[in-house]
């Protein structure tokens, strides 16, 4: 695996905590802040005690943000630089219609309703988890002088 894979990964855990964050204020403010996680652990494996589904919603979360990571680790220019950005957003968007069209239960807030879930903390989620992922990227330390 390659430095920028790893380090696309490791973006893609900063990027997933923050969006899970995110989720789970969402969750809070509609009456249960666990609420999304249980809804996607139920989708994934039902049917599971509240509490278990929602340890299987984070961690479907989680994998999801660290699979995307690799994929923009793999993309991601060598330099530092607003490319980065471009990536994490150009990825996203994949990630985006991805889940929408084929597997919408790994879609960002898809615990906020599935596919009623409403658009605007979706996008914002999106919005976050690119801004994250890049700016994750750009902040770990690189190992080697040319990177």
């Amino acid at each position: 695996m390659t430095e920028r894979i790893v380090l696309g990964m490791l973006a893609g855990i900063v990027a997933a905590a923050a969006t899970a964050g995110a989720e789970l204020a969402f969750g809070w403010r509609l009456g249960d802040a666990l609420g999304p996680f249980t809804a996607t652990g139920w989708r994934l494996v039902p049917p599971l005690p509240a509490t278990l589904a929602a340890a299987v919603g984070i961690i479907a979360h989680v994998a999801t943000g660290v699979i995307w990571g690799a994929v923009f680790g793999a993309l991601a220019p060598r330099r530092r630089g607003v490319l980065v950005l471009v990536v994490s957003i150009v990825v996203t968007g994949a990630a985006a219609l991805v889940h929408t069209f084929a597997l919408p239960v790994f879609q960002f807030g898809a615990g906020l309703g599935g596919p009623r879930a409403p658009l605007g903390p979706v996008v914002a989620l999106y919005i976050l988890f690119a801004a994250v992922l890049a700016a994750g990227y750009l902040a770990l330390p690189r190992t080697t002088a040319h990177h």
